[in-house]
């Protein structure tokens, strides 16, 4: 079961998002800049504080990191708990084997309103 606060006290957002950021080879300046390529204007003191648990980011901003850090959106946040490598290779393999297929596109903007114009 998730407990918010256990993970509160274990800064688990602050860790991935340090441990994802420096797999990127990032520094925080160089984060905060690229955070702007996703609509997210915010210091590198801000990214700092996300990462030793003073603040949080809102979702917005977490959404971002994770596809600035591709991170999956952000299955790493929740997988590295429930499931082990082999486990994560499995979700990873049937992911491409969706998208490969073509069967899974999302619906374009203008199919769907053609549709509710209907």
């Amino acid at each position: 079961m998730f407990d918010a606060l256990l993970e509160k006290e274990n800064n688990t957002i602050g860790n991935k998002i340090r441990d994802a950021r420096k797999n990127n080879k990032l520094n925080l300046a160089s984060f905060s800049i690229l955070l702007k390529d996703y609509g997210v204007e915010i210091k590198p003191a801000s990214i700092s504080a996300w990462e030793n648990n003073f603040s949080v980011p809102n979702a917005y901003q977490f959404l971002a990191v994770c596809n600035a850090l591709k991170m999956t959106e952000c299955r790493d946040f929740y997988l590295d708990r429930e499931l082990n490598e082999e486990g994560k290779q499995k979700v990873d393999q049937y992911i491409r084997d969706l998208i490969d297929s073509g069967n899974y596109k999302p619906e374009k903007q203008e199919d769907k309103m053609s549709l509710d114009e209907r």
